[in-house]
């Protein structure tokens, strides 16, 4: 499973696979919920996806739909 997570996240990344932002945005916010856990507004600042690359061309925008999704995950 984490090796077919690795390709999907890497053909959407290369264009390779097309998906909505919408839909991309969910996909990163499980992601990041496997990396970081859940939501925590003490840990998890602003800025905290900085260091993640989901998307070509990710802007902030995209990040703020991704902490809104990642904040619905439990």
């Amino acid at each position: 499973r984490y090796h077919f997570f690795l390709q999907v996240k890497r053909d959407i990344l290369s264009g390779k696979l097309i998906c909505t932002e919408s839909n991309a945005a969910v996909l990163a916010s499980y992601a990041v919920q496997s990396e970081l856990g859940d939501f925590n507004p003490e840990e998890h600042k602003d800025g905290y996806l900085t260091g993640f690359l989901f998307i070509p061309d990710q802007s902030e925008d995209f990040e703020k739909l991704v902490t809104e999704n990642h904040k619905q995950h439990r």
